[in-house]
C-alpha cells in the first residue's frame, strides 16, 4: 500500500481526535450538542480524543515512517484542526454529521489503491 493511503485516515483521525478535545470544553459542547458536559462525558472526550491523535500519529509513520511521517504529522494536524476550527466558526451543529461521513471515507483510500 502506498504511503498516500495513510494520509486521508490520519487526516480523519486527527479530526476527530481535535472533535473529541473540542467537545471536552464547555463553549464548544453547547455549540456543537448543547448544554455542558457532564464530569464522566468530559472525561470520555478528552481520552478520545488523545486516543484518536495517537492513531492519527501512528498512521501517518506508519504511511511514510518515522523521519517522513513526523513531518507529514504536522501537515495533517494543521489541515485538520484547520477545518475544525472553520467548522466551528461557521456551522457548530453540522459536525457530527460531518464527522461521521469523514468516517466512511476513512477506508478509501485502502479500497481504491
Amino acid at each position: 500500500m502506498s504511503a498516500a493511503a495513510f494520509t486521508w485516515p490520519a487526516c480523519v483521525l486527527a479530526w476527530a481526535g481535535f472533535l473529541g478535545l473540542a467537545l471536552a470544553m464547555d463553549r464548544h459542547h453547547d455549540q456543537v450538542l448543547g448544554g455542558r458536559p457532564s464530569v464522566l462525558r468530559r472525561r470520555i472526550a478528552t481520552l478520545a480524543g488523545w486516543g484518536l491523535l495517537g492513531l492519527a500519529t501512528a498512521a501517518s509513520i506508519a504511511g511514510w515512517g518515522w523521519s517522513i511521517g513526523l513531518a507529514a504529522l504536522w501537515g495533517v494536524l494543521g489541515l485538520s484542526g484547520g477545518g475544525l476550527v472553520l467548522g466551528l466558526s461557521y456551522a457548530p451543529r453540522r459536525l457530527p454529521a460531518l464527522t461521521a461521513v469523514l468516517a466512511l471515507t476513512m477506508w478509501l483510500p485502502a479500497v481504491l489503491v
